[in-house]
């Protein structure tokens, strides 16, 4: 078999391990252990960007590709994408409308009057 799929799932406890911000490593050592146990390999780790895992996985795992999953990299590109048109709006540039300022493909979800006037009116609320 040429492609195989391994979802593992590990219950952690804050106080297991110090605090909330130890569980997201403590639940991958645990998965990464229980499937070295079972002699299989991971060639890719899908995960948030938590930043303790990145480091982790490059000095501990070099082989294992990590890669971040496509919500929180989107999450952050909107905050950041809001963030830049709110300042804009601050600072009076009334020279681009919003589709204008998001560059494509996600210009094309706001296309549509209704979605333009709405993230204008969230915008706003910053301005």
């Amino acid at each position: 078999m040429e492609k195989k799929v391994v979802v593992d799932i590990q219950l952690v406890q804050s106080n297991e391990c110090g605090g909330s911000y130890h569980m997201e490593k403590t639940g991958l050592t645990r998965s990464l252990k229980f499937l070295d146990e079972r002699g299989l390999e991971l060639g890719i780790l899908i995960t948030d960007r938590h930043r303790q895992l990145g480091k982790f996985l490059r000095e501990e795992y070099p082989e294992i590709d990590h890669l971040f999953d496509i919500w929180h990299i989107g999450k952050e590109y909107v905050s950041e994408l809001m963030e830049m048109v709110a300042e804009m709006c601050k600072a009076g540039d009334t020279n681009h409308s919003v589709p204008d300022v998001i560059p494509p493909p996600l210009n094309a979800a706001f296309e549509k009057t209704p979605k333009v006037e709405a993230v204008a009116g969230k915008i706003s609320r910053y301005a």
